[in-house]
């Protein structure tokens, strides 16, 4: 699975790891940040933490991990090409770079499954389209299950093979992992597009006007922004079987596989943070009125104004 060096690189000094960990970092603290409202909402506002939230939170720390390995891979050589490193720095490199992959198909899972569980509560369905959340989140956990296994079964009962070639181990090629990932890649995109449209079509043929509907909508469909990174990841995936280079050649796909692992996480997480903006356009809509209160007061004596109605708060 590990490349020889090649002693014809050209320029031992090339890395695009900062912008692997400029990506990657930046994201995950935006993803923190929103987790952190999220729950922040669930505990003080809703005052109930429901299984999506504990799923969503069981996705970031996977998230983290993944990228707390793909960080020490970086200082082993990810990012640099393969030619400017030692044996051992190629071995510990990948051997980072493959405990990372299974934390990163968990998180991304995870955070679909959470999304899942949150339609279900918050729509009004029938048992027909029960069978479809409950299906896409059997489906789920199974594909990407079976994605986690695959990936360290490779070498049998000599997992170390896979970065170690010094270990003698009948290992699968390199494309066995690339095909099902291909497919697994293809099934998560399936779901996205699902998360992505079904709620929009329950929204839709609710009696509220239009632009309710629309705002709705918006929030509950921000799949969409993961079934692109899905389908981008994927055509990435073609890069695991080709076996060149693989230190600065897999930099691509991995910025996209961390990227959707944690813009799930921030796109989904979204909607939940509803009851935190409407607490808080109440307290601005209460402080505004009282403070007119006070002068309409001063000035209804003069008979200048009426005292105007409270704003009704939307949705």
């Amino acid at each position: 699975m590990v490349d020889t060096p090649n002693e014809n690189a050209s320029d031992d000094n090339a890395s695009i790891a900062p912008l692997l960990l400029g990506v990657i970092w930046s994201l995950g603290t935006v993803a923190v940040v929103v987790l952190f409202l999220r729950l922040y909402t669930a505990v003080r506002i809703v005052q109930r933490v429901k299984p999506e939230d504990y799923l969503m939170l069981a996705a970031l720390l996977c998230a983290l991990v993944q990228t707390c390995l793909l960080t020490v891979s970086v200082r082993w050589g990810l990012g640099r090409h393969i030619g400017t490193l030692s044996e051992e720095q190629v071995m510990h490199a990948a051997k980072f770079f493959i405990l990372f992959e299974g934390w990163s198909v968990a998180s991304t899972a995870f955070g679909r499954i959470s999304f899942s569980v949150y339609l279900l509560q918050i729509v009004v369905i029938n048992r027909m389209r029960k069978f479809l959340l409950y299906s896409f989140i059997a489906g789920q956990a199974i594909v990407n299950g079976l994605t986690i296994i695959l990936i360290y079964v490779q070498c049998g009962t000599q997992p170390a093979a896979m970065w170690d070639p010094s270990i003698e181990a009948d290992c699968w090629s390199p494309r066995v992992q690339r095909d099902f990932g291909f497919f697994q890649c293809s099934y998560n995109s399936l779901t996205d597009l699902f998360l992505t449209i079904f709620p929009i079509i329950i929204v839709w043929n609710l009696q509220l006007s239009w632009y309710k509907k629309l705002g709705i909508s918006v929030l509950l469909g921000v799949s969409v922004v993961t079934f692109i990174e899905s389908v981008i990841k994927g055509y990435s995936i073609k890069v695991l079987g080709e076996g060149v280079d693989v230190t600065w050649n897999i930099v691509p796909f991995l910025i996209w596989a961390v990227s959707e692992g944690f813009i799930i996480i921030i796109a989904a997480s979204v909607p939940s943070l509803c009851p935190l903006v409407r607490k808080r356009r109440r307290t601005s809509t209460y402080q505004r009125t009282y403070e007119m209160d006070g002068s309409e007061q001063q000035r209804s004596k003069r008979g200048l104004v009426k005292r105007p109605d409270v704003l009704e708060s939307s949705l």
